[in-house]
This record gives structure tokens, C-alpha cells and sequence, in this order.
């Protein structure tokens, strides 16, 4: 994986100046964007399969768990996700409701 340069700390500087009061480890920011997913620095005690949301709007379902970072995959592609952009946790797992003729 390619990690573009950037300097974290202006990143969470930038960010952390319009945050809410939510707890530091329920939100995390965003390093990297492409194809649908993307990598966010600073979500602790994040689960697989979680729902995040993100501070423009957008959505995303926890796809992988790194040592500091997790990629999530974006539900809705019409929504942009910017480098910079404050990711918070929801503490519900992604879930489809189902029918008995589905099972």
C-alpha cells in the first residue's frame, strides 16, 4: 500500500478544531480515499463489520482492523469523503433484516 506523505499532525489539527464532544476513541480521521474505501487513523477498540459515520455525511461499514488504522467501505459513493474528515464510531454492527422466505 502507497501512504501519500502528509503530515498527521496538521491533519488532526484541522480536524479536532470543529469536534464534538465525543470521546477520542470513538472518532478518528481520515488518511487516505479511493475506490469506494478508505483508510481512517485513530478509531480504537473499532469492531469488524461496524457502522461509522462521517462528519460530511457519508457512511461506512468497518472492512479491516491494522494496528493503528482501519479501512472502511463507503455505503454511499454520491457522498464525498475528504482526506482530513472526522470519522466517528456508532457502537452497532451492520446488519440486513431477513424474511422466513429468505432463510
Amino acid at each position: 500500500m502507497d501512504v501519500k506523505s502528509t503530515d498527521l499532525v496538521s491533519l488532526f489539527e484541522q480536524a479536532l478544531q470543529n469536534l464534538s464532544q465525543a470521546p477520542v476513541e470513538q472518532s478518528g480521521i481520515v488518511i487516505q480515499v479511493g475506490d469506494g474505501m478508505c483508510t481512517v487513523h485513530g478509531l480504537l477498540n473499532a469492531m469488524y463489520g461496524e457502522l461509522v459515520e462521517f462528519e460530511h455525511g457519508n457512511r461506512g461499514i468497518i472492512f479491516n482492523l491494522d494496528d493503528d488504522s482501519v479501512v472502511v467501505f463507503l455505503i454511499y459513493n454520491a457522498i464525498p469523503v475528504m482526506v482530513g474528515e472526522v470519522v466517528t464510531r456508532t457502537g452497532s454492527v451492520f446488519q440486513v433484516p431477513v424474511g422466513d422466505a429468505l432463510i
